[in-house]
């Protein structure tokens, strides 16, 4: 895993930090250097995890699962990370404000957080895109098996 991390590291020295303008370059050449040291391929799930545990926005995560549900959905993109990603982000932009109302809804059920949670942490928590952009990822890897 460390050499993993100095990858990503490494990815973020060569490219500098990730923006709405850079990213899809960014996950691609971090899956590309996966596949040089690692030989397994260009692996645009793990450099899409990685970047997102690191980043979260504007990293939307590559998931088989997920692009099979897109297609259900009625995606019309197929390929490369930039296509399956601005995919994503239409089909979410579609869903956003359920999301947000079903998500607001969350603070209501402190019970459902760790015991040390606050409730205006909480609200912040479920009130972020993140945490939104998450809940979609989730509803797509459910929904493409």
């Amino acid at each position: 895993m460390p050499q993993v991390l100095d990858l990503v590291d490494a990815t973020f020295g060569m490219m500098g930090p990730i923006t709405k303008q850079n990213v899809d370059l960014i996950v691609t050449a971090l899956a590309v250097l996966f596949d040089k040291v690692f030989d397994r391929g260009v692996e645009i799930s793990a450099a899409s995890k990685f970047l997102w545990i690191r980043n979260q926005i504007p990293v939307v995560i590559f998931d088989r699962r997920a692009k099979k549900s897109l297609k259900r959905l009625g995606a019309k993109r197929n390929g490369k990370y930039v296509k399956y990603r601005a995919e994503w982000l239409k089909q979410f932009d579609q869903r956003e404000q359920d999301i947000q109302t079903a998500c607001a809804a969350l603070a209501q059920v402190m019970n459902f957080a760790p015991t040390d949670e606050t409730v205006a942490n909480l609200t912040s928590t479920v009130n972020s895109r993140w945490f939104h952009e998450r809940v979609f990822d989730k509803f797509l890897w459910w929904n493409g098996i």
